[in-house]
C-alpha cells in the first residue's frame, strides 16, 4: 500500500516536473484515481 502510494507521489513529480499534468481529468486517469480525487491530493 505505501509502495504503491510512493509509486504514485514519483509519478506525479515527473509530470509536473515535465508539465504534462493535463486537465484534472486526465490526470486523474494517469493516476489510477478518481476526478474527484484528483483535487484531494493536490489541495492536501
Amino acid at each position: 500500500m505505501i509502495q504503491k502510494l510512493a509509486n504514485r507521489f514519483r509519478f506525479l513529480d515527473s509530470l509536473i516536473r515535465k508539465r504534462a499534468t493535463g486537465s484534472p481529468k486526465e490526470l486523474a486517469q494517469r493516476l489510477g484515481i478518481t476526478g474527484p480525487a484528483t483535487f484531494d491530493w493536490t489541495l492536501s
